[in-house]
């Protein structure tokens, strides 16, 4: 692997973040802290969107903050991505795309909807 020579190389996230909002119809929502919404937000001069988590989202939960910002979008996209950051990969916390907003049984990371 190449020695990072640029302390604003890009992560995994911002890549996935720069494939999406290179779609047309999809919102795309950075779940994580605004330091990870910035950096994305500055290169793509795209419309992004963030749940802006703190320490208390991190430490007790996010989902509804994540659920409330997804119901806000699903009118004015066709599709709405989210998109986790590392904060919310490391914790073991059932999130918005898990089993308990998807009765359906739906992939991880797939919701057909948040009604």
């Amino acid at each position: 692997m190449p020695e990072c020579r640029n302390a604003l190389w890009p992560c995994a996230m911002t890549g996935a973040v720069t494939c999406f909002a290179g779609i047309r119809g999809i919102g795309t929502i950075i779940h994580g802290p605004s330091g990870c919404y910035f950096f994305p937000a500055t290169i793509l001069h795209r419309e992004l969107h963030c749940t802006f988590l703190i320490e208390e989202d991190i430490i007790f939960g996010a989902e509804e903050r994540l659920l409330d910002l997804v119901r806000t979008l699903q009118d004015r996209y066709g599709v709405v991505a989210v998109v986790n950051t590392c904060t919310r990969q490391s914790l073991a916390r059932t999130s918005a795309t898990g089993s308990r907003s998807d009765p359906d049984g739906g992939q991880p990371g797939i919701s057909r909807e948040f009604r």
